[in-house]
């Protein structure tokens, strides 16, 4: 299989670029600059990298507070340019790989959300995913990948474990929220199992998440653990004390028995995605 990787330097496009990679296929891996989604020259870009049997779709603009400040400048990347690219992959006979977010859920369920639960964001980034499901679902040979609280190996070093190692390895108090219920999700294994969902010729929704739902401060505890941080630099705190311009569900963990049942390859839990982390950030093998 020959795939186009969209968004090859975020966190995610560079682990489907090792997901499909390390299985064997052919990768064209694009950057967020080489391939301007939002841009003119976006379908010539895919036109030129003929043939192509798929395109991941990783390039984004993901900031939950920057979508609440800008929805519509956020919404022309997010939805509008990314159900573009989706048409130009149909055009090319390509199937297409989007990402999406247990934001399009409320967070008042009482057991992890499921692919056909009633969605409800409360914020604009999870109503921008909403729509840009609801766009896709129109189009044929596409596939919505939902998940959660992606961590792992990125060189811009943004997501929250990142955050942590460098705010409490510096000696700095960081607060985390006590009432966030996330699904943490080493990187590595989400692009292993989208490479695996493609070869299987999956389509529609899938949750593709860590298999264990936790508090956002209870992960935390784990990444201080595995980083060697001192856990006392870790403040609980509610998510309103925050400040934050957008509301965040409480309780949006995802499950992925779907995937399990369809015999993808299951993701790791917290403690082995972290240790994983920590032995290639030592050894420098990223």
């Amino acid at each position: 299989m020959r795939v186009v990787i969209a968004g090859c330097d975020g966190l995610v496009g560079a682990a489907c670029v090792r997901g499909f990679s390390h299985r064997g296929h052919g990768v064209v891996a694009l950057s967020h600059a080489a391939l301007d989604i939002a841009g003119p020259a976006a379908a010539e870009v895919l036109w030129k990298a003929r043939p192509v049997d798929a395109v991941v779709c990783a390039a984004a603009r993901p900031h939950v507070e920057g979508c609440e400040r800008d929805p519509a400048g956020t919404r022309r990347v997010n939805v509008d340019a990314t159900v573009q690219l989706a048409r130009t992959a149909g055009q090319l006979g390509a199937a297409f790989v989007a990402f999406s977010s247990e934001y399009v859920f409320d967070g008042t369920a009482d057991r992890p959300y499921v692919e056909d639960d009633r969605r409800n964001p409360i914020n604009e980034y999870g109503r921008q995913k909403r729509d840009l499901e609801n766009a896709l679902a129109t189009l044929p040979e596409t596939l919505v990948v939902r998940t959660s609280g992606v961590y792992g190996f990125e060189r811009l070093r943004k997501n929250f474990v990142y955050q942590l190692i460098d705010k409490a390895g510096a000696g700095e108090s960081v607060r985390v929220p006590e009432d966030q219920l996330i699904t943490p999700t080493f990187a590595d294994s989400l692009g292993d199992l989208v490479a695996h969902a493609m070869e299987r010729g999956v389509r529609g929704v899938l949750h593709v998440t860590g298999p264990e739902p936790m508090v956002r401060f209870a992960f935390a505890l784990l990444v201080a653990n595995a980083f060697d941080l001192d856990d006392d630099r870790l403040v609980p705190c509610s998510t309103a004390s925050l400040g934050l311009l957008a509301r965040r569900p409480a309780r949006a963990a995802l499950s992925a028995h779907k995937a399990l049942e369809l015999g993808l390859s299951p993701l790791v839990f917290a403690r082995e995605g972290l240790a994983r982390m920590r032995a290639s950030l030592t050894c420098g093998s990223r």
